[in-house]
């Protein structure tokens, strides 16, 4: 009789490691006879993707699965015969009853598609699985360019919503609600998909409005001053005088993060308690996090596109402030304005051009993790002015208001019914 096997085709060289068995008669000890092998590689063929979005493949010339930068696509993978491929820790499966020629598929890899073949229920896939049809939410993987080929993503295999705010997408609220709208106080927006050490995705929020003096406290860096500038301010009017000013570090007036009041009681006890207060359980899902804590050492360090800035504050960074909340970084910033700007300078970020299509700009002076350098004594931070530009100015300038920021965990999940909309958030399940 003719008996269904399954033969495992390792990562090694396709020419030992293929064999595919026509026919196979098994006696009531189990011992193989009248059966072959066909060990020549050309009863398989390795097809890669051209282009991330193309739809055309070119046949491998490789002797072995492609180890990086590609994931195994089981829906045009096939055999001509009717075999049946699978892929499973780097090793093709074929279940066949007969020889056959089989064809093996790989895509550029992105992590929408690993969501997608893999079936992956994760908060992070329901966001990423948006990548396809949402213009709004980009794949940072080295392949946007200016018009002189130069690459001007942040190609850290990130995804990162940029636009104008109408435009993104990208509302989470952390109440216990399973619809319907969200408090202001709840509100949070995506600033993106980051991968950890461990090769996961974890999902970076920031407040969508200024944090109050009820959620930061009234100690610590607090300067205790209404912030300003209202005419810009784009977030809830009637909420507006419950914003108040924070100092970066007021009391060693120098920046390092580590050192800051701010970091260690307004954002890590004051503000980190009222969220486990307002929606308890909240604080399992938010990691702690290595926060980059370099600064720069670009002379002058704002006058430089987004890509630039962001290889000097984060690639190249191994210094780090590991907490659960922290501060927008200048790059998220700079990344968060439509990619045809990218090659603009952070400090001509002020263009109306710009502030209109960036989401993330709130129209106040508003803090970021960044300082300036690291220096001796140095007393310089990267701050958001409220025309949009980024700027320096001193730890213990005292106009600024603050948006916390944090990591969830890869494992977090969403509740159904939520599409990113102000009016029908994502909900953490």
């Amino acid at each position: 009789m003719k008996s269904k096997i399954i033969i495992f085709i390792s990562g090694g060289l396709l020419s030992l490691a293929i064999c595919l068995i026509t026919s196979i008669i098994l006696s009531k000890s189990s011992d193989i006879q009248n059966s072959y092998f066909l060990k020549n590689s050309n009863l398989i063929s390795i097809m890669l993707q051209k282009d991330e979005n193309s739809d055309e493949y070119e046949k491998s010339q490789a002797s072995s699965w492609p180890k990086e930068g590609y994931i195994f696509n089981p829906y045009l993978s096939n055999c001509e015969n009717g075999s049946e491929l699978s892929w499973k820790n780097n090793r093709v499966m074929v279940s066949t009853k007969t020889s056959d020629k089989c064809y093996v598929y790989f895509d550029k890899y992105s992590f929408a598609k690993q969501c997608e073949y893999e079936n992956i229920d994760s908060g992070a896939c329901d966001i990423a699985r948006t990548y396809s049809i949402d213009e709004a939410l980009l794949y940072h993987n080295g392949t946007i360019a200016d018009e002189a080929g130069n690459i001007i993503d942040a190609n850290d295999k990130s995804y990162r919503y940029s636009g104008p705010s109408d435009k993104v997408n990208n509302y989470v609220c952390i109440d216990s609600k399973t619809e319907g709208s969200c408090d202001n106080d709840d509100l949070y927006r995506i600033i993106g998909l980051f991968k950890n050490d461990n090769e996961q995705y974890e999902i970076k929020l920031i407040k969508s409005d200024y944090a109050t003096e009820n959620q930061l406290g009234s100690d610590g860096a607090y300067a205790g001053i209404r912030t300003e500038y209202s005419d810009f301010y784009k977030g809830d009017k009637s909420n507006f005088s419950n914003i108040k000013r924070y100092y970066w570090n007021n009391i060693t007036n120098n920046n390092n993060w580590k050192e800051s009041n701010l970091n260690n009681i307004n954002l890590n006890t004051n503000f980190l308690n009222w969220i486990k207060e307002r929606q308890p359980g909240i604080e399992m899902k938010i990691n702690n996090h290595q926060w980059k804590i370099c600064g720069d050492e670009i002379d002058h360090p704002l006058i430089v596109p987004v890509k630039i800035y962001f290889d000097d504050e984060i690639k190249q960074c191994a210094q780090y402030s590991e907490k659960q909340i922290g501060l927008m970084y200048v790059s998220d910033y700079g990344y968060a304005v439509n990619s045809s700007a990218w090659n603009s300078n952070l400090y001509d970020y002020y263009q109306t051009s710009l502030t209109d299509n960036n989401w993330m700009y709130m129209g106040l002076w508003e803090l970021t993790i960044t300082p300036q350098n690291l220096a001796d004594n140095d007393s310089s931070v990267n701050i958001i002015y409220y025309r949009g530009h980024v700027g320096g100015n001193r730890v213990d300038y005292n106009h600024c208001a603050v948006r916390p920021s944090f990591y969830l965990s890869s494992n977090t999940k969403f509740s159904s019914g939520g599409n990113g909309t102000i009016d029908t958030p994502y909900r953490i399940k």
